[in-house]
């Protein structure tokens, strides 16, 4: 299988995530260097098995957004990929890149956060509601960390017949399917 993984902000989490991944399927992971240079001590590819891909793109600023977000794209669409898994991110273009690929791959969305937090995260939200609702409609099926975080995006989220796969935190490839 050929997965493609969008994880523009959990740096780290997503390289983890497709290392395990490239140990039975071809991966290429897009990640923001700068988000993976503070989260990864020494980025280190050696060791990274032969199936495994990256696409490094930049956020520091909106022209780089915009590029990021067609590097993506392009990426994506060069890859080939079975199915796309994005993380979801409070932007605007990154929510409209996603929903894109929706016409063309079935996409699987990590939700980190099913509601958001108060503070920063809060008033960021209230510009980037409607572009992650509509992302949201548009993904085949969901992946969450904990039944909580699944109870929470029912309740926020028009699932349907759309699956939940419930992980903890921290467990990479062993899962409850709600």
């Amino acid at each position: 299988m050929r997965i493609f993984i969008y994880a523009p902000h959990f740096g780290e989490y997503g390289l983890n995530m497709s290392r395990a991944l490239a140990t039975t399927n071809d991966v290429c992971l897009c990640f923001n260097s700068e988000n993976m240079l503070n989260e990864v001590e020494a980025l280190r590819f050696d060791d990274v098995s032969q199936r495994l891909s990256f696409v490094a793109i930049s956020r520091k600023n909106i022209f780089k957004r915009w590029m990021g977000a067609f590097k993506f794209l392009y990426s994506t669409f060069k890859f080939r990929p079975n199915v796309v898994h994005a993380h979801e991110v409070n932007d605007v273009l990154s929510c409209l890149a996603v929903s894109v690929l929706t016409l063309f791959y079935p996409v699987i969305l990590t939700v980190h956060d099913p509601v958001q937090h108060s503070g920063r995260d809060a008033r960021i939200a209230l510009h980037t509601r409607a572009a992650v609702k509509f992302m949201r409609r548009c993904v085949r099926g969901f992946h969450v960390h904990g039944e909580y975080c699944a109870q929470s995006l029912k309740a926020q989220e028009k699932i349907g017949t759309r699956s939940i796969l419930s992980t903890q935190h921290g467990t990479i490839l062993g899962a409850s399917v709600s």
